[in-house]
């Protein structure tokens, strides 16, 4: 999986999910919460 595609997956998994964001960090193994934040950030759902 492409570094687009893992970023993409983790995003969606927050929008989609009644997750937290570090829920959502130790589901996939990826990224840090603080990264996953920025990535949220960056979407316009957000």
């Amino acid at each position: 999986m492409s570094g687009l595609e893992e970023r993409e997956r983790a995003v969606e998994l927050y929008f989609t999910t009644p997750m937290t964001t570090a829920q959502v960090v130790e589901h996939l193994g990826y990224p840090t919460r603080q990264c996953l934040e920025r990535w949220l950030a960056m979407d316009s759902r957000y």
